[in-house]
């Protein structure tokens, strides 16, 4: 487990995530672990078609549009419910 509040500085091969909605918190979140992604790299955000998110979708835009993403494959995770 990753202690709250110290700095990530792992390789990251697949990083998801899943958790703030708001831009701001994906923007931190994002920020901490984004540097340490290797090249290659699946980078998922959780909750993108989600009309109550609307920051998750901007964000990943704004990210792919400023070239500035991580050197690995930005997507996103659409789930279903049942």
């Amino acid at each position: 487990m990753h202690p709250p509040g110290s700095a990530w500085n792992r390789s990251i091969s697949l990083l998801v995530i899943d958790g703030p909605r708001d831009h701001a918190g994906i923007s931190r979140t994002f920020a901490v672990l984004g540097p340490c992604v290797v090249p290659g790299c699946y980078v998922a955000f959780d909750q993108y078609d989600r009309p109550d998110a609307p920051d998750v979708m901007d964000f990943v835009s704004e990210l792919v549009e400023s070239g500035n993403s991580p050197p690995g494959r930005v997507g996103v995770m659409v789930s279903s419910r049942v």
